[in-house]
């Protein structure tokens, strides 16, 4: 079962989130589903900081308005749910911006995990409950 929920470097860390996960795997597939829809949640407020920093902090990102750029999606991988920005770099060619991703997670997206961080932790605290009493842990 997972333990503490525990906020550092820019990040929500939950202890034996990964050993639940696997549990989860056991259970019925709509629990899984409940949980990976809460993990997402619990994401949303970072995401909506994270655009208004992005064209608040950093300059030039106002007149890129309505690109991209100061877009953010989340994802989600084993035992872990991110923001990224929704426009990806092109691999070929010279960049406008070489600066742009250090920009965007210095000013953007690690301020806006430390300010939605109580919402954060109880939103995962709240799905973490849901789960269980679902799963009848």
């Amino acid at each position: 079962m997972p333990g503490a929920v525990s906020y550092g470097a820019g990040a929500v860390e939950v202890e034996g989130l990964l050993e639940f996960q696997a549990a989860m795997k056991e259970l019925e597939a709509t629990v899984a589903a409940d949980l990976k829809a809460g993990l997402v949640r619990a994401a949303e407020p970072v995401k909506g900081l994270a655009t208004r920093h992005a064209l608040e902090s950093i300059s030039g990102m106002k007149r890129l308005k309505n690109s991209a750029w100061e877009e953010f999606r989340i994802g989600q991988s084993a035992g872990l749910v991110y923001i990224a920005p929704k426009e990806r770099g092109k691999k070929k060619g010279g960049q406008k911006r070489p600066n742009l991703a250090a920009l965007l997670i210095v000013k953007a997206m690690e301020p806006a995990a430390e300010d939605a961080r109580p919402v954060v932790e109880a939103s995962v605290e709240v799905t973490l409950r849901e789960a269980f009493a679902r799963a009848g842990v």
